[in-house]
């Protein structure tokens, strides 16, 4: 059998490998994942996520063998596009993705194997594609026919998958492909043709950002991205060798890994993830001092010369983190000195404003010779844009600004007790929260229709009067609300015309206390009135009274029994 995959087996040149970590077998630099909002003037990366959508093709980007798309760098693409605040210039890319079915082209290898299809798994595609998905707005639990949440967490190894009659142990579904015990948390490629894998760092960094956004972030998964954390801070890309990284020989410093390292553990962090801010502390410090005089970043082996691909990812995680202005300030301007601009004009690169070469040096020669050929170009612009953009991986996986639809009971309810409440148009298993006149009241995750359908308490605190009954998802952008008519236990007021009355004449009886409408229930001696408070909570009856002589007591009870009141009067001969 052999290893399927989702890319080309080599590239000839370093820069390549950068954009192609995730979408093959090649030792490589991932690209990261940009999406919804851009907080500041952002011309630089505008301009970079323009030349990228000029260089689609069929609404892809080409590979650099053929006229073949390349599905890891066309979402490096959204990525960027998103990140600049531009992503319009991405509906291309997404309609081919989810639309028209061809992300599992990517992540299943389908167009590689048609007898098995989407049996099998490829990690770090998968979870790239989650991302993409967050990123793009669209919803991971159907994107593109499949749900990415579901899929990304089914490469997670758990210890059931290597224990006996596992998926990855003797007798499981599946090849082990060297899968043990110690692989638990790790993502990994699997399925009926895959016989190694080869899933690595930047697989498991994307897997913490895609499902830390969808709330299904677990605690060994977290171990398993700590776990290629070397102890001077930066991180690793192969599983080979000790958790105690820095004596083995595969532990090699890799800078574009590190940055994008850095970003998983912030969204980890900021999914709720506590116990980072050592590690957190240590990647960013050690970070700083691998920046060239220069103001840039270089990768790892094969890539240890400043470049774009690297200072990109490593600037947008650092400028994430609060790093110190000076540093992201000086990467910045490294990635600006590799872009074509307005000041190019009548040079060679007058037509191809905001694309970003790999290097200073080759933006300076290709003024005089242009740009040969664009594919190192495109994954240079599409990872070094984000060092321009400078937005974090939580900020751009979130959610769009929604408006969901809530429903909460018409009626009256009691401030203490249990109504329901439902809500639509939130993402598929998207975390949310519901509040009753500002107070807390409910927690949970949405259907995988993105619906909510919870049984919550209205807060014993609760004022009486229209309150408001709020969820709240991802974001507090992500709202809608509902309203509910809260009332408290009460005692209600009953008075009388008079306090002795003959058999046959009319005792009046005025309820007050009451809220608007509220329906009310009086008893007196054995008969039953119902009816509705005016608009200033009191009710009016008459009643005609009757023998037998003696005391007769009128209750009234308004929504609830813990709402009432009492008073007697005595029928008298004369």
């Amino acid at each position: 059998m052999k290893l399927r995959t989702t890319g080309p087996a080599a590239v000839p040149i370093a820069a390549l490998a950068l954009a192609l970590a995730v979408t093959g077998p090649s030792p490589a630099t991932a690209a990261p994942t940009p999406a919804p909002t851009a907080g500041r003037d952002l011309p630089a990366a505008s301009s970079s996520s323009a030349w990228l959508a000029s260089q689609l093709v069929d609404g892809l980007l080409p590979g650099p063998f053929g006229p073949r798309p390349d599905y890891g760098l066309s979402i490096d693409a959204i990525y960027a596009m998103h990140a600049s605040g531009d992503g319009e210039l991405a509906e291309p890319i997404l309609t081919a993705l989810d639309d028209e079915g061809l992300a599992a082209n990517f992540y299943s290898a389908v167009e590689w194997d048609a007898e098995h299809g989407l049996e099998e798994h490829v990690a770090g595609a998968t979870a790239k594609t989650l991302v993409a998905a967050q990123v793009g707005g669209r919803d991971t639990r159907d994107f593109g026919g499949q749900d990415l949440v579901a899929r990304t967490l089914s490469t997670v190894v758990t210890a059931a998958d290597v224990a006996p009659g596992g998926r990855f142990a003797a007798g499981g579904e599946f090849a082990d492909g060297g899968i043990s015990v110690t692989d638990v948390g790790r993502v990994v490629d699997f399925g009926p043709d895959v016989t190694y894998n080869n899933a690595n760092s930047f697989g498991q960094t994307l897997a913490v950002i895609g499902l830390a956004r969808a709330g299904r972030l677990a605690g060994p998964v977290v171990d398993k991205l700590l776990w290629q954390r070397c102890g001077a801070g930066f991180f690793r890309i192969y599983y080979d060798g000790p958790r105690s990284c820095d004596q083995s020989p595969s532990a090699a410093p890799d800078r574009d890994a590190t940055g994008l390292g850095l970003s998983a553990m912030l969204a980890a962090q900021r999914s709720g993830v506590g116990g980072l801010d050592d590690e957190i502390a240590g990647t960013v410090d050690w970070l700083l001092d691998q920046q060239d005089a220069g103001g840039g970043w270089g990768g790892g082996v094969g890539t240890e010369a400043p470049n774009t691909n690297s200072t990109g990812l490593v600037v947008q995680a650092l400028a994430d983190a609060g790093a110190p202005v000076g540093a992201v300030a000086d990467g910045e301007a490294y990635l600006t000195s590799a872009q074509a601009t307005a000041a190019d004009a009548g040079t060679a690169l007058a037509g191809d404003v905001g694309a970003i070469a790999y290097t200073p040096a080759e933006h300076d020669a290709a003024r005089t010779d242009g740009i040969g050929s664009p594919d190192t170009w495109v994954r240079a612009t599409a990872q070094a844009s984000l060092g321009l953009a400078q937005v974090g991986f939580w900020d751009l996986t979130a959610p769009r600004a929604a408006r969901f639809a809530v429903t909460a009971p018409t009626g009256y309810v009691l401030r203490g007790r249990s109504i329901a409440v439902r809500a639509t148009g939130l993402a598929g298993g998207e975390a949310y929260r519901v509040t009753v006149g500002g107070r807390s009241a409910a927690t949970g995750t949405a259907s995988a229709t993105g619906a909510v359908a919870a049984a919550v308490v209205v807060p014993a605190a609760t004022p009486p009067g229209t309150r408001a009954v709020v969820v709240t998802g991802s974001t507090s952008e992500r709202t809608g609300a509902g309203t509910i008519q809260v009332l408290a236990a009460k005692r209600l007021a009953v008075r009388l015309r008079a306090a002795r009355l003959r058999p046959g004449t009319q005792q009046r009886i005025t309820v007050r206390g009451l809220a608007a409408g509220e329906a009310v229930t009086l008893r007196v001696r054995g008969r039953v009135l119902r009816g509705r408070a005016t608009a200033a909570g009191v009710l009016v009856r008459t009643v005609r009274v009757t023998r037998p002589f003696g005391t007769a007591r009128v209750r009234a009870t308004g929504a609830y029994a813990v709402r009432s009141g009492a008073a007697t009067f005595r029928v008298v001969r004369r």
